[in-house]
């Protein structure tokens, strides 16, 4: 009976870790006009912790266009703000990137830009959700720019592999 009862559990766990891996979806961020999405997915993720990789995903119909390496969750959190620019769309990571997109989804500029003042069209802060094991909008907060500068790091490490970009 104790032997079952090891087996059981050992399935469980390894069931459970499975389907958390293969849950985590992409978070709706962003519509374009042209019905392009940006999603923010968490990649890798810890089977206990709560760090884990995250990429910005360009997507249209299901079908992914284009993904983007973004700074990496060591458990701290490592929020991501976007912002309106006339019409471009800038996302600025934790870590001081700027990736600024026109309004067809096509990523125009990506710099790092440390400790510069923030766009005045703020749209909201991309969290991540422990609870959904997802990345969400936040909308309607004000944020300070010490809130989005909070890991400077401009060698941000590209985990995934660099052909994608």
């Amino acid at each position: 009976m104790k032997f079952f009862n090891i087996t059981l559990s050992v399935i469980i766990f390894i069931l459970t870790f499975f389907s958390m891996l293969l849950t985590a979806k992409a978070g709706e961020i962003y519509h374009f006009k042209n019905g392009l999405k940006l999603y923010v997915n968490v990649v890798n993720l810890h089977p206990f912790l709560v760090d884990h990789e995250k990429v910005l995903i360009i997507q249209d119909n299901q079908k992914q266009l284009k993904q983007i390496p973004l700074y990496a969750d060591a458990g701290l959190g490592s929020p991501a703000f976007l912002f309106k620019q006339g019409k471009d769309i800038i996302l600025i990571d934790s870590n001081g990137y700027w990736y600024k997109f026109n309004q067809q989804a096509v990523l125009i500029e990506k710099l790092w830009k440390w400790d510069e003042d923030l766009p005045k069209g703020f749209i909201g802060i991309i969290a991540y959700d422990k609870q959904k094991n997802d990345y969400i909008l936040i909308k309607n907060k004000n944020i300070a720019k010490n809130d989005v500068y909070r890991y400077k790091d401009p060698d941000m490490p590209d985990l995934l592999n660099k052909s994608r970009l």
